[in-house]
């Protein structure tokens, strides 16, 4: 198919170069009817040194045919220094043609494209040692027709922020490469490391430095207390260096990372290294939700990642429950009250008091109430057919008096938000009352409501 490609191919108007077209366009019955095949299909001499030949190359030629047939090759014509064209082998039917290309550099660096850096790190952290394939700062010297120069010297330096270069090669190698590896300075911001090619000047890289990331404290997304995190729950992480920047996510589904934020949860010994799902991040918080298959485990290792700056790892207990009631600022008083709406979904507020004579049914938002069934993947939104209901059923006191809990589970189109419909008892206390949530044998702190 390749070898009786037909040359009827043009670019601006003009007939098309072989890096563009390679040998044509197909021409399926001259590819049925050739008696004639030959390999390799097309050419390729590879880049060369000013006065240097290419390297002989090897036509395998196949015919097919049951008389006797002679063959005439031709060459097609080169142009200046870049060099391309076709072998076309006539005698025997179609006529078949072997495309070329090659270069001829002239020696001189003309550009020296950036072929790998790092873009940031922790300061003072090494960004590559330059061995083993581990460079941090990597170049290509190329003359004017795209060629890489070899044996061409090479200077890199550290321009600002008091980093080191290591173990830098001194002139590019027979792909004209040049690499470096690098150490941050102490300096955080913008570090400048820079690569010198003869006539060129200089080549700058950009890596930012950063301190690294450290968690200080986790808590309970929702009540802030301290203590053990639950598989699906939501945590709040509280530390320094968590993220460059301040960001929350807008989307249903959360995601791995936000502004190269990441955070990776590992139980070594049970072979588990999962990745959070992110909702809200800023130098000192990241927000998230636990990954469901911590469930059964004692304790997980936590880590924040930013971009190539690695955090110290942070210990923390694993427990099956940690129930928490979510809390808002109350519509009338101002004070942080329980989350919870009526079945019209307006808030539950001194404004818009539950009714215990009515026994109304409410709707209670909270977190780590344990295992799910139908749990959707970590970060998805869970879906209301199926629900996703608590394997254990909670046990809710407003005012020391039991609610009858109708449903709890996750809340549909939401993620990781757990919801408790409960019913009020006749005889619940009225006014502001304390509302205690347990599941498991473990309960929540108590937080206010308005009941009347």
């Amino acid at each position: 198919v390749v070898n009786t490609a037909t040359q009827d191919v043009t670019e601006k108007g003009a007939s098309a170069p072989a890096v563009a077209t390679g040998n044509g366009k197909l021409s399926a019955g001259e590819a049925l009817q050739t008696a004639v095949t030959v390999k390799p299909a097309a050419i390729s001499f590879g880049a060369l040194g000013q006065g240097t030949a290419p390297a002989p190359q090897t036509l395998t030629i196949h015919y097919s045919g049951n008389s006797a047939a002679t063959l005439t090759l031709a060459s097609g014509i080169p142009t200046a220094k870049m060099y391309e064209g076709g072998i076309v082998i006539q005698g025997a039917g179609a006529t078949l043609r072997v495309p070329y290309i090659y270069a001829v550099g002239d020696g001189t660096p003309n550009d020296i494209p950036a072929l790998w850096s790092v873009s940031d790190g922790t300061a003072g952290d090494s960004l590559g040692d330059n061995t083993a394939g581990n460079p941090a700062l990597e170049i290509r010297a190329i003359d004017a027709e795209g060629v890489p120069v070899a044996g061409w010297p090479v200077t890199f330096s550290v321009t600002s922020g008091g980093g080191e270069i290591v173990n830098a090669d001194s002139q590019t190698n027979a792909e004209g490469v040049a690499r470096a590896g690098a150490t941050l300075g102490p300096s955080l911001g913008t570090q400048l490391f820079s690569v010198e090619v003869g006539p060129l000047g200089h080549y700058y890289f950009d890596i930012t430095a950063r301190s690294q990331p450290t968690i200080a404290a986790i808590t309970n997304a929702a009540s802030q207390a301290p203590g053990p995190i639950s598989a699906g729950s939501y945590i709040t992480l509280w530390g320094s260096g968590l993220s460059d920047f301040t960001q929350g996510t807008n989307t249903a589904a959360l995601p791995l990372a936000i502004d190269m934020a990441s955070v990776s949860f590992d139980v070594p010994g049970a072979g588990i290294s999962l990745p959070g799902r992110i909702l809200y991040v800023s130098p000192t918080q990241v927000n998230l939700q636990v990954p469901w298959e911590l469930a059964g485990q004692q304790s997980v290792e936590i880590k924040v990642t930013v971009g190539y700056s690695f955090g110290q790892v942070f210990t923390a207990a694993v427990a099956e429950y940690s129930p928490a009631v979510y809390l808002i600022p109350d519509a009338g008083t101002g004070p942080l009250v329980a989350a919870a709406e009526d079945l019209s979904g307006a808030v539950i507020s001194t404004l818009n008091p539950a009714h215990a004579s009515q026994q109304q049914t409410i709707q209670l938002y909270l977190n780590g109430l344990g295992p799910v069934s139908n749990p959707p993947a970590i970060g998805d939104v869970a879906q209301a057919q199926p629900l996703s209901s608590t394997l254990a059923t909670p046990a809710v006191t407003i005012g020391g008096v039991g609610a009858n809990v109708i449903w709890s589970g996750l809340t549909p189109t939401s993620s990781g938000l757990y919801q408790i419909n409960l019913k009020l008892a006749a005889n619940t206390p009225t006014g502001t009352q304390p509302l205690v949530v347990a599941i498991g044998g473990v309960s929540s702190a108590a937080v206010n409501i308005a009941v009347q």
